[in-house]
């Protein structure tokens, strides 16, 4: 049973705190309660749902009104502090995916790639969301001109795998889809096209590759990449206090013991089936890699499919 008094203080506090989003009401602009709110780096007119000052950061986003609350899709994103734009909570409130992301914070390799997206005035931001989805790909990366969100490169992981996969398998997806990431930021930085001068290594695979199958930003990261991918998972490893991830898998019916070494290896080529590095494997090597990789995501296929991507050129020489 409630005490007598309870509803008064309890009226009391969200009269004191304010509501819409969380922030304080500021009552003193126009008198009345409710009507303006503080977000710390500009005033909200709740009245005609706009700010009564330009965006901060008004010169990041070209395309949207400096007066706009959320890019006008409050539905889909939220304006914490005035400033920027961010998604939804869904990915924030997907407890695996938030977790993993925190845990690989505290390394060095991934926190590279977060400072590219970070800073005063960033080329594009970084957006990251889940999603649900019949695909068997369990994460994509959008390049700008395919994100939902504003002046973003955006990284979507499917709902599904985040239930069933271990923290160690979603960390190696996070990793291979920044470095996706990292080379769509290579080319907002040079006009939306890369060439040979600007970034030679970029322009030699788009153009040696362009009709693969697996799609040229696979076959590079493939030779190039997965080292990177191998020192962050053990970069999160290492800070979690695990140091030791051998262990004993069933290749056609026979149990193959693996090193830990070969573990990090094998989560490498999470998403890189089919490239031609990979094949150049022996087969009982992918059968022992391709089966590490299924038990670590929860018995998931992440198959390669080639990245659309009609708005990014890679010129010839």
């Amino acid at each position: 049973m409630r005490r007598k008094g309870d509803a008064a203080r309890a009226e009391d506090a969200r009269a004191r705190r304010g509501g819409f989003n969380g922030m304080r009401k500021d009552d003193e602009i126009h008198g009345a309660t409710g009507t303006s709110y503080d977000f710390g780096a500009r005033l909200y007119d709740s009245r005609i749902m706009r700010w009564l000052s330009l965006d901060p950061l008004a010169v990041d986003y070209p395309d949207q009104s400096p007066y706009s609350f959320a890019g006008n899709n409050p539905i889909y994103l939220v304006d914490p502090n005035g400033k920027e734009i961010v998604p939804s909570s869904a990915f924030s409130s997907n407890l695996r995916a938030s977790s993993v992301f925190n845990q690989l914070k505290g390394t060095s390799t991934f926190q590279s790639g977060l400072n590219q997206f970070d800073g005063p005035k960033p080329i594009v931001h970084l957006y990251l969301d889940v999603q649900a989805w019949e695909r068997t790909r369990f994460a994509e990366t959008a390049p700008r001109s395919l994100s939902p969100y504003p002046f973003s490169i955006s990284i979507t992981f499917k709902q599904q795998y985040l239930a069933s996969a271990t923290d160690i398998s979603i960390a190696a997806t996070f990793l291979h889809e920044m470095v996706h990431a990292k080379v769509f930021r290579k080319f907002e930085a040079s006009g939306g096209s890369v060439d040979a001068k600007n970034f030679p290594g970029l322009q030699d695979y788009g153009t040696r590759h362009a009709t693969a199958s697996t799609g040229w930003q696979h076959e590079m990261m493939a030779v190039h990449y997965r080292g990177e991918i191998v020192q962050g998972l053990r970069e999160m490893d290492a800070n979690n206090g695990i140091t030791d991830r051998s262990g004993t898998m069933s290749v056609g019916g026979v149990d193959v013991a693996y090193s830990t070494d070969q573990f990090y290896e094998a989560l490498s080529w999470q998403g890189l089936y089919g490239t031609k590095a990979y094949e150049k494997l022996d087969a009982s090597t992918k059968d022992l890699y391709r089966g590490i990789m299924r038990k670590e995501a929860g018995g998931g296929a992440d198959e390669v499919a080639p990245y659309v991507l009609p708005s990014i050129e890679v010129k010839p020489e």
